[in-house]
């Protein structure tokens, strides 16, 4: 199981439209997301292949996705998610079934984030040495297969990167992976992601495309219980029966074990 908690005034409109959404992880609440693990990257490239840094630079400023995430917490019930991201305890923690989940968005993958530097270098340093390099590796210009294989592959590790200072969250990283051109087309099949999912908002952080994540397919839901947070005036009774109202059955509705104002 693993946990999303939201707002007090975010959680009637996610149970109507079932769905919570992906934003671009570059206007996420760690301001250095994901350049940070890129950035230690391409200081363990540097030490392998010094004189091709810039290319490293180019590939991933060029042709790099723009990654939309959502994040989840393996802990239901955490004081410091409660403060963070719930209102301060007056919202909700939601918890999903992650295979349903990737099984409802079959373009969506996922995994844990990795909080320990070592562990991000030992990775990057496996993806680098267990390329074959020739002459044509590193072209600024064109494309060829060692550039999109291991410019993608490490930019896509620095995603699941995280500062140590926040371990405890114990995060699951969901993503989706829009290049250019499969942001202008419509609806999802199969792993592309199509035209008039993609919308924008604005945050503090600029305006940030986003899309939604489903949580409720043909005779699936991924959703398996609903935790009321330890500030909140929520009963579970109205929580029940909102869930019932949008024919969300089978969903465990209780409150949290802390109590606080």
């Amino acid at each position: 199981m693993i946990y999303h908690y939201c707002a007090i005034d975010s959680f009637v409109p996610i149970i109507n439209s079932k769905q919570l959404w992906m934003s671009d992880l570059e206007k996420m609440n760690d301001p250095s997301e994901y350049n940070l693990g890129f950035n230690i990257v391409i200081s363990k490239f540097g030490e392998i292949y010094p004189e091709h840094v810039p290319w490293l630079k180019y590939r991933h400023a060029k042709h790099s996705n723009r990654v939309l995430s959502t994040s989840f917490t393996k802990q239901g019930d955490m004081l410091s998610q409660w403060r963070a991201y719930a209102s301060n305890g007056s919202g909700l923690s939601l918890g999903f079934d992650i295979e349903a989940l990737l099984d409802i968005n079959k373009h969506i993958q996922s995994d844990e984030v990795n909080y320990s530097k070592n562990f991000l270098i030992e990775k990057a340093y496996e993806l680098i040495s267990k390329h074959k390099v020739s002459e044509s590796s590193f072209v600024m210009k064109g494309f060829n297969t060692y550039d999109l294989s291991l410019a993608h592959e490490l930019s896509k590790l620095s995603i699941f990167y995280k500062s140590e200072f926040y371990r405890e969250e114990e995060e699951v990283r969901l993503v989706a992976y829009l290049s250019d051109d499969s942001v202008i087309h419509s609806k999802q099949t199969g792993n592309k992601i199509e035209d008039g999912e993609i919308q924008f908002r604005v945050s503090k952080y600029g305006l940030v495309p986003y899309m939604g994540l489903q949580f409720c397919g043909e005779n699936k839901n991924a959703l398996r219980e609903v935790i009321i947070g330890p500030n909140s005036s929520f009963s579970p009774k109205d929580v029940k029966l909102l869930l019932e109202c949008n024919h969300l059955t089978g969903v465990k509705v209780v409150s949290s074990n802390g109590n606080y104002r």
